[in-house]
Formats: C-alpha cells, sequence, structure tokens
C-alpha cells in the first residue's frame, strides 16, 4: 500500500476518496474495510515523516507528495530556510539552549499572539526530524512526551483540586450577588508557591506578608486575586462566591498551601520534571545537529501550519506536470 501510495502521489494531488477507489482497484481481493484502513494508517505514517501534505479544500481531505528541498527552485528553498530560521528560537527553548542574539532579534519581533503558534509549529517540524532517526531516539522522543503530558496533567489536577475546595468551603454563584470574586489567576500563583516550597535547594518560604488586605482586595505577593466588586468586565475570569470574608478567603489559601495532598502531588511533578530534565539531555544531541543543518542551509523536514504556500503550490504544479507527462 506504502508504494503504491508514493507512485500515485508523486503523479500529482489526489483527494481521499479518489485514492480510495484508486487502492480498490489495485487491490480488488482485498475487502473494502481492510483497504480503507490500510490506506488511513499508511497515509498517517507518510504524513508523520513528512514525505506527504494533507490540505483540507471546500471540507474535502487532499493530499500532495512532499518534494524535498534539493529539488525546490532555489527561490522556494530560500523561502522554506527563512521560515526553518525563524522557529530555530522556539526549538533552542524547549530544549534550554541559549539563544544566540539572532535568536533573540527573531524571538522579539515575534507578536505575543503568535508565540503559541510558532511554537506548535517548531514542535511539528521537530517530530519529524525525530522520528526519521533509530529506534533509540524515537523512544527517547516518547518518553520526552509522556513526561511533558504527565506533568502537564498534574498541574491541572492540583489547580482543578484546589478550586474545588475552594467552592465547597466557600459555594460558587452565578449572580451579581456574590460575595467575593477569586480570580482564576490566583490559582496559577497558590501552584507556583507550593512549587517554590517544595524545589529542591529553594530557600523561599511562605509568610503572612505575602498576603494583603486592601478596601476589598486580596493580593497575594503582587498579584490581585480576589475583591468584593470587581470591574464587570473582568468577572469572567473570576469565581463568584457566597460566602465568607477575605480573612477567611486568606487563611483557606494558607491551608492549600501547606495541605500536605497539594504539596505531595507537587514534589511527584518535580520528580517528573527531573525526569524530563535528563530526556532533554539526551535528546539536545539531536537537536544541536538539526539546528546546524538549517545554519548551514537545510530547511527543517516536514510541514506545519505556518510553512509558507509557495511549497504547497510548488508541489501541486510539480506533480500535475508529470501527471500530463505521463499520459502523454
Amino acid at each position: 500500500m506504502k508504494k503504491f501510495l508514493i507512485e500515485k502521489l508523486r503523479e500529482g494531488s489526489y483527494t481521499y476518496e479518489e485514492l480510495k477507489k484508486e487502492a480498490e482497484k489495485v487491490f480488488p481481493r482485498v475487502a473494502s474495510d481492510t483497504v480503507r484502513k490500510s490506506l488511513e494508517r499508511n497515509l498517517s505514517e507518510l504524513e508523520d515523516y513528512g514525505l506527504v501534505v494533507k490540505e483540507v479544500e471546500k471540507g474535502e481531505k487532499r493530499y500532495y507528495w512532499y518534494i524535498y528541498p534539493n529539488l525546490y527552485a532555489n527561490e522556494d528553498r530560500e523561502e522554506k530556510l527563512r521560515h526553518s530560521r525563524k522557529l530555530i528560537p522556539f526549538i533552542k527553548m524547549m530544549f534550554d539552549i541559549e539563544l544566540n542574539e539572532e535568536d533573540k532579534r527573531i524571538f522579539d519581533s515575534t507578536p505575543a499572539e503568535l508565540e503559541k503558534l510558532y511554537e506548535a509549529a517548531a514542535k511539528t517540524h521537530l517530530r519529524v526530524h525525530l522520528r526519521s532517526e533509530g529506534e533509540e531516539v524515537r523512544n527517547l522522543l516518547a518518553k520526552y512526551k509522556e513526561l511533558m503530558d504527565k506533568i502537564e496533567s498534574k498541574r491541572e489536577e492540583l489547580k482543578r483540586r484546589i478550586e474545588d475546595k475552594l467552592k465547597d468551603r466557600f459555594g460558587e454563584s452565578e449572580t451579581d450577588k456574590a460575595k467575593l470574586f477569586f480570580y482564576h489567576s490566583g490559582l496559577d500563583e497558590i501552584y507556583d508557591i507550593i512549587y517554590c516550597a517544595r524545589a529542591p535547594g529553594s530557600k523561599w518560604m511562605h509568610s503572612g506578608k505575602d498576603f494583603r488586605i486592601s478596601s476589598g482586595t486580596l493580593w497575594l505577593n503582587s498579584l490581585l486575586i480576589a475583591e468584593e466588586q470587581p470591574d464587570p468586565e473582568d468577572r469572567s475570569k473570576c469565581i463568584p462566591l457566597r460566602g465568607g470574608s477575605l480573612s477567611e478567603l486568606r487563611e483557606f489559601i494558607e491551608e492549600q498551601i501547606m495541605d500536605k495532598s497539594n504539596t505531595d502531588l507537587v514534589e511527584e511533578i518535580i520528580k517528573d520534571e527531573e525526569s524530563l530534565s535528563e530526556c532533554k539531555k539526551e535528546l539536545r544531541k539531536e537537536i544541536y545537529i538539526i539546528i546546524d543543518g538549517v545554519d548551514n542551509g537545510v530547511p527543517l523536514k516536514g510541514r506545519c501550519s505556518l510553512c509558507p504556500k509557495i511549497i504547497r503550490e510548488t508541489a501541486s504544479k510539480q506533480g500535475e506536470q508529470t501527471k500530463m507527462q505521463l499520459k502523454s
């Protein structure tokens, strides 16, 4: 099936349905459902390796063969190389590699609202590179992703746990008659305090001075975390609470900071982060090879949502020309 797909897509672009019909003609003795499953699995694998590009046009999946950099016209290659260089600072930051002056310039010139998009794009290209390496690197990549997911899941679990206790203690209200409004950002601040207190080598200790009550507002460090009557536009960022006072809320937060079940969970996160750090060290040598390649004019493998459109268009045009030549 893989050979069939490579040969067809090198001819030109096809929709999923067109590929399925062609596959059923080539494999007439294979059940239709088996052909479908094999087609989907092999297309997915080719996408992961960056050999096939999928786009949705008018609600229909269309597949293109990825043209390798050495087959690009010079201007297309330079376009992709410029794109690759924009992503290098984000790859370096993922693996705690120091940014040079050019990296800093690129990062600082990236609009804040696009940072997440660039980070996701960098991860897409990186995944294609690392999956094309040996089994040892692929296993490290799988472990890295597993640890990242585990850490994020535990962080969110702790925040949900504190939020649920908050609602149980003070009651939640959907009306504007709520007595207190607790800002969701306060959950992040509580997590940071527990984390800093439990992290190895940390000398940070929590004290009552971290809290400040003033004119119907409660501050934790320099962050406003609760108030009695916030601006109506800010209320979407709040958990409205029916009962209690700001001083009672402060006491509740202090309890959560010292709560053993919370601190135990944070210690689990810290251990996972230590394992992640070791995994990063192992992967870093592969990352340096990828960075060196871009520095020497080799664009990143694969395709992301931010890749220049000119590459897809070039792939499509060349595919159509090849298809016409084969027919003539």
